[in-house]
């Protein structure tokens, strides 16, 4: 049985790769540990809070702010500016796409260039609500949206 896909890729859809990407993986994990740790710091010195409350606000007000930002920097607004720029500098991405899938094979045709994924070289394969992910190695994917 054969199916065949046409269409076009959004930013949005590079986008929502990052956020699945990111999401999963292990560095992100470890951030969340690390947010939870400092979290967890927070509330045991909010018991020095009450003991000396003047001097030791204004030190926890800075602590948090500083950490919640740092956090904030790396995990989410870093694939931002990421997306952004891979999408405008790859017109691979942005041409028309015609999705072949077969049960042996995948094959990618756009004006440029063609590719041909046997199922052998498909490492892992995620999706969402409105996408699909072929992970061709750890860091790299094809991005099927369900829409096209």
């Amino acid at each position: 049985m054969e199916y065949s896909i046409k269409g076009t890729l959004r930013s949005y859809d590079l986008y929502c790769f990052y956020r699945y990407h990111i999401k999963r993986s292990v560095l992100y994990g470890i951030f969340q540990v690390i947010n939870l740790f400092i979290v967890i710091i927070l509330l045991f010195s909010l018991n020095k809070l009450f003991d000396n409350p003047e001097s030791y606000l204004k030190s926890i007000k800075i602590n948090y702010v500083f950490y919640v930002f740092i956090f904030c920097v790396i995990s989410y607004i870093q694939p931002l500016i990421n997306y952004k720029i891979n999408f405008q500098s790859n017109k691979y991405i942005q041409d028309e796409q015609v999705i072949t899938i077969t049960e042996e094979e995948i094959n990618i045709k756009s004006k440029y260039q063609n590719i041909v994924i046997q199922k052998e070289y498909i490492n892992k394969i995620g999706y969402d609500k409105k996408r699909i992910y072929l992970y061709t190695s750890n860091y790299a994917a094809e991005i099927i949206p369900i829409n096209y």
